[in-house]
């Protein structure tokens, strides 16, 4: 990075423009919990979520191997499952905040990589290399995973 701040978009710089980035990022946290926390005991467990339950019900290794074998989840996802419901019990409200505050924690980088793709011309990245596309991809792949 030049010492005197060349090539440095001017999104990347303190100033109004982080200030509306970090508004935004809360903004969207604030309105996608408001949305989504109301509605967590709106219905009952739902096959896959059963699924999880029990999965994270049974004993490590055989967790361990359920996991492996399902096409569905990632096995960390089973993992922390258990460790959630080791803390908290079950109840449906329980099991889904999980999953929810993992929806929430990722609006945080998403909005980090919409601002860094958004922060140069459109097609080329802050830098002035050709990273902007991909990082705009990302950020669409991690908005895609959480609101599944």
């Amino acid at each position: 990075m030049p010492a005197d701040g060349e090539g440095v978009a001017p999104a990347f710089e303190e100033g109004v423009d982080t200030v509306a980035w970090r508004t935004l990022a809360w903004c969207a946290v604030a309105a996608f919990a408001a949305y989504r926390l109301p509605e967590l005991t709106r219905y009952a467990l739902w096959y896959d979520e059963i699924f999880s339950v029990t999965l994270a019900q049974s004993s490590w290794p055989d967790l361990l191997n359920a996991a492996i074998r399902d096409r569905t989840n990632p096995p960390l996802f089973y993992a922390l499952l258990k460790v959630w419901i080791g803390i908290g019990g079950i109840s449906v409200a329980w099991m889904r905040l999980l999953p929810c505050l993992m929806g929430i924690a990722v609006a945080f980088p998403m909005t980090a990589l919409a601002r860094h793709a958004l922060a140069g011309p459109v097609g080329t990245a802050p830098s002035g290399t050709d990273g902007s596309p991909v990082l705009a991809g990302a950020a669409a792949a991690l908005a895609c995973a959480a609101s599944s």
